[in-house]
């Protein structure tokens, strides 16, 4: 009895030493990394909220269906058009968050999430479609997709202009004058809603998909976006007045959640990114025919086409351009824009 007693006081100790070097031993062997997940087929969905068969959503089906394609059938690509998937502010978010995969987004709805985006939002930002495809391909568009992806782990596939901006109003806006007190459904960008105040207008964030409703009750006097845009949603209707302000130029952006990008194989991301070029440099290529389009489109649907003195606008939103670029620092971002030929 005394030897048992003797060897389990002997024994309990080992025992214990043991464990201890045990369970340090664990915690100085190098840990292993979580193995990457690779799929190798896979179903994205993808939203927007602009008119489904509209020229944007045949254009997101083009894309999906170039991706299925050159994937032989890997990848497919759901669209949902018309904010099924919620207002385009929120879908952005949705990407971040990673709820949903894809969005055709705009600028003004990813400057809340980052910033610095709304460079390209500035009013009068762009001179033509040509200049414009060398800003987004070139060292800005490399620093904006960069520095998006970095902040906020979306990842920009291609930039599809939605075009330059018009006005529609109810009342007829002809001078800078006619601004003043007007009610102005704008993007949820603090750019355009800096700029709208700057012209004396009062700007207010009805969502795009509520823009027809809203001038229909009064909720708004006006709302604004490129020409072929404005026909496609038969704003036209509800508000007999376009006026040329040419104000903002406002990109699309074929946007990706970069964690399910990095779970993509690799050349189903080449194939992604593939097929966004090919419609970025489509849609670059027709744009400014589509401009032209849109607004006899819009005069053969009952709207009154109107001039403007664009000079006097450009002059009241100075302003907006430097107190961006000092909140921002983009200084030497905007000289980079404003080079670009």
């Amino acid at each position: 009895m005394a030897m048992r007693v003797l060897l389990r006081a002997c024994f309990l100790p080992t025992l214990l030493l043991a464990l201890i070097a045990g369970v340090l031993g664990c915690q100085l062997l190098p840990q292993q990394a979580p193995q990457k997940v690779t799929l190798q087929s896979a179903t994205l969905r993808l939203g927007h909220d602009l008119a489904a068969n509209s020229f944007y959503d045949q254009q997101m089906q083009r894309f999906a269906q170039m991706v299925k394609e050159k994937t032989s059938g890997k990848i497919e690509i759901q669209v949902f058009a018309g904010g099924t998937l919620g207002k385009g502010p929120e879908m952005s978010e949705d990407v971040k968050a990673g709820t949903l995969d894809m969005q055709l987004s705009g600028t003004p709805h990813l400057q809340p999430i980052w910033a610095p985006i709304g460079v390209l939002d500035l009013p009068f930002v762009l001179n033509n479609w040509d200049q414009g495809i060398n800003i987004v391909e070139g060292a800005p568009g490399k620093y904006l997709s960069d520095g998006l992806v970095k902040a906020t782990g979306i990842r920009v596939l291609g930039w599809a202009p939605l075009g330059r901006r018009v006005l529609i109003s109810k009342p007829a806006v002809k001078t800078l004058n006619d601004m003043k007190g007007l009610k102005i459904r704008v993007a949820s960008s603090q750019v355009y809603i800096d700029s709208m105040k700057a012209l004396g207008a009062v700007p207010n964030t009805i969502a795009w998909t509520e823009l027809y409703q809203a001038l229909q009750t009064g909720a708004t006097d006006a709302g604004e976006g490129p020409p072929d845009i404005l026909y496609a949603t038969k704003l036209h209707e509800p508000a007999k007045n376009v006026t040329k302000t040419w104000h903002f130029a406002t990109y699309g952006v074929i946007i990706i959640n970069d964690k399910k990008f990095s779970q993509l194989t690799t050349d189903a991301q080449l194939a992604l990114i593939e097929a966004a070029k090919v419609i970025e440099a489509d849609i670059h290529a027709k744009k400014t025919q589509q401009e032209q389009e849109g607004l006899d489109q819009l005069k053969a649907g009952g709207a009154t086409i109107h001039d403007i003195d664009t000079a006097a606008l450009q002059n009241a939103v100075s302003g907006v351009w430097e107190a961006y670029a000092s909140k921002n620092n983009v200084t030497d971002l905007i000289n980079q824009i404003k080079q670009t030929k």
